[in-house]
């Protein structure tokens, strides 16, 4: 799920849900990286405003009975919460995080926002057609 800070995360969550049949999918994966788009941005609120923010979302994910994980790197959760360490409270969530060095393995993982260990990585970004990416994910 990408997201706008700058909007109502119970708004947004719904919109989502209600926009994909539900027998689609099991879980939603909400990402914690740059939103470049005008007023979405992690940069127009304080560290612990985009923590309550993004434990809103949370809620509002599993109160629709939807499992929720976080996708996310230590690069992109220190640019939000200005800290490898803030907004511990949602490590006990399943984490995908991004590190494209090409190893189908977690070598290389740090730990960071609560999680010790992750579940799944995407290893590489791949260009086959027209300029279009593909993630190549790995998990055990």
């Amino acid at each position: 799920m990408n997201h706008c800070v700058g909007k109502d995360p119970a708004t947004q969550v719904s919109n989502m849900l209600n926009a994909i049949p539900g027998d689609l999918y099991n879980m939603v994966w909400v990402s914690v990286s740059p939103n470049y788009s005008p007023g979405c941005g992690w940069t127009i609120n304080t560290p612990q405003k985009n923590c309550d923010y993004l434990r809103a979302v949370v809620g509002a994910v599993t109160s629709a009975g939807k499992k929720v994980g976080i996708f996310s790197s230590i690069s992109f959760w220190q640019q939000v919460f200005q800290s490898s360490s803030f907004c511990y409270q949602l490590g006990n969530l399943p984490l995908w995080y991004g590190s494209y060095d090409g190893n189908k393995s977690f070598y290389d993982f740090r730990a960071f926002g609560g999680w010790v260990s992750p579940v799944k990585k995407t290893f590489e970004s791949q260009y086959p057609m027209c300029g279009t990416s593909v993630n190549l994910n790995w998990s055990p």
